[in-house]
């Protein structure tokens, strides 16, 4: 009894959203799939697309999250794509509403359609007739696309269909209008969607990667450790967090920062903690992102997790100037953060330099009373003054 009554709400939920595919097609021009390999079109070679999307897997491939693609379809615009209306269509499931199929409808009436199309669940947005549709800003977790924008030859952005919450956000656009769109789903809902590429140079990043939660406005430097350049991932949102909107206008309120650290050495998560208790900030660790991400590999399996704690004086004027950190090819494992006054935020450095002139053992302590001697304590050099025969 204890079983049913879990399971049937999940059947309940699960039946709910089936009722809404009844007689339901997948509209556009077919393009081959493993599900559908008798359509005659092959999928665009994935250079001359630019495409949003997340985590989707291969047909046959074990999954517990993300997306799996069944249906592809297109469609083309000779003279570009100008529409009058863009009209979305949404799917409710236990997890929220995604978007399901666009519609464009022209000036002369004529419209495109692609994916599974809801009449009772759809968003209209009213475009200028007068202007070439460019792009789109998406909104779009790991299992598909909660919202989106339309994006106009002069840059503007149309108001959002669907809810852009708390996702992750990136562009589709060039520097020209729109000849092509290829359309992927599942059974349910679009995961995959892509705009044919004019340019033929590395855009702009906040053009070509997926931003959480807002893209940055172009008069922000972005310095990082690894250039934002074609090797960084657009299926791995990069996260911002701003001291007060953009003008970082709570940055003497800064009271301490404090990082998670998984594992012993790998960070995961920076809290900035304001003098202010109403001000929250925080920098990665995503909880929606942690079922598909592959988590550094376990270097201390016995330790877990850990907290560093920094003070800053920012009611004195005290600001975090730069950073230093130690990373190998995938992950970052150590992180010094350094203010105005040159002091670092963390435990201080000790280098060991040895007494004798030749270096011939090393020596360490285990903790007493934390992991034993499965953690350094001390640790130190053994020398020699004396020649080697």
């Amino acid at each position: 009894m204890g079983n049913r009554k879990r399971v049937w709400p999940l059947a309940k939920g699960f039946h709910k959203t089936l009722r809404q595919m009844k007689d339901v097609d997948c509209l556009g021009n077919l393009i081959n799939t493993m599900f559908e390999p008798e359509a005659p079109k092959s999928m665009p070679q994935r250079g001359s697309l630019i495409t949003a999307e997340r985590h989707l897997f291969a047909p046959g491939a074990h999954f517990m999250g993300g997306a799996r693609v069944l249906r592809a379809r297109s469609a083309e615009f000779p003279r570009h794509l100008k529409v009058m209306l863009m009209s979305v269509s949404f799917v409710d499931s236990p997890d929220g509403a995604f978007i399901s199929g666009l519609m464009f409808v022209g000036a002369d009436g004529v419209f495109e359609s692609l994916g599974y199309t809801h009449k009772s669940q759809m968003e209209h947005r009213t475009l200028p007739e007068d202007q070439h549709v460019k792009g789109f800003e998406v909104a779009l977790d790991v299992c598909g696309f909660r919202a989106i924008a339309a994006i106009t030859e002069d840059g503007t952005t149309s108001s959002w269909a669907g809810d852009p919450a708390d996702y992750p956000r990136r562009r589709l656009t060039d520097n020209e209008g729109i000849s092509l769109i290829v359309a992927q789903f599942d059974a349910l809902k679009l995961v995959s969607l892509s705009r044919d590429r004019i340019t033929k140079e590395l855009q702009d990043p906040r053009d070509r990667l997926l931003w959480h939660p807002e893209i940055p406005s172009p008069d922000l430097f972005l310095d990082g450790v690894r250039p934002l350049d074609e090797k960084a991932s657009s299926k791995v949102p990069i996260m911002t967090v701003f001291f007060g909107e953009n003008d970082g206008r709570y940055i003497r309120q800064l009271a301490s920062i404090s990082t998670h650290i998984f594992d012993w050495c790998h960070l995961d998560r920076l809290n900035f903690e304001f003098m202010d208790d109403s001000i929250e900030r925080c920098l990665g660790d995503v909880e929606y992102e942690i079922e598909q991400s592959d988590r550094p590999p376990l270097r201390f399996p016995d330790h877990g997790k850990s907290r560093g704690h920094f003070e800053i004086n920012g009611g004195s004027g005290e600001e975090v100037e730069s950073f230093e950190v130690q990373f190998d090819e995938q992950i970052i494992f150590g992180l010094k953060l350094v203010s105005n006054g040159d002091d670092p935020f963390d435990v201080p450095w000790t280098k060991v330099t040895p007494r004798g002139k030749k270096i011939i053992d090393m020596f360490s302590q285990g903790a007493e009373n934390q992991w034993g001697a499965k953690a350094f304590r001390n640790l130190g050099f053994i020398s020699t003054n004396e020649e080697q025969e």
